[in-house]
C-alpha cells in the first residue's frame, strides 16, 4: 500500500515571515466577571503578536502556529519596568493604558451620569 501525499497547500507556510521583529503588546488585563472584589493589585503583561498566520494540520485538523513567541506572557509589576523590559530587549511595542472610571459617592460612573 503506497502513502498518498498530500498537496503541499495543506502543509505550513515556509518560515518567511518569522523573520520580521516582534511586536510586543503591554497592557494591564481586566479582572474577571467572575469576581465581585476589587481588584486592587493588577499585573502589567507583555504577550507577543503572531508573526506568521495559522494553519489547519491536515491530519487531525488542529489549528497550528510555527511561531512559539506567541505562547509567551510575561507578567511586571509596574508599567515603567515592563517598557524597560522591551526597552533592553530591543522589542517594538504598544501600550494600552487602562481607561479608569471616576466614580461619585453613590457608585456611578461619571459616564452614565
Amino acid at each position: 500500500m503506497a502513502c498518498r501525499e498530500l498537496p503541499p497547500a495543506c502543509y505550513p507556510p515556509a518560515q518567511s515571515g518569522a523573520t520580521r521583529a516582534p511586536l510586543a503588546r503591554i497592557f494591564r488585563p481586566c479582572r474577571s466577571v467572575l469576581t465581585s472584589a476589587r481588584v486592587t493589585r493588577r499585573p502589567w503583561l507583555l504577550c507577543f503578536e503572531g508573526r506568521t498566520p495559522p494553519f489547519v494540520e491536515p491530519l487531525m485538523g488542529y489549528t497550528g502556529s510555527s511561531d512559539t513567541l506567541t505562547q509567551v506572557q510575561l507578567q511586571f509589576p509596574t508599567l515603567e519596568s515592563a517598557i524597560n523590559y522591551a526597552e533592553r530587549q530591543g522589542l517594538s511595542f504598544t501600550v494600552r493604558r487602562d481607561v479608569s472610571e471616576r466614580r461619585d459617592k453613590a457608585g456611578i460612573p461619571s459616564t452614565m451620569r
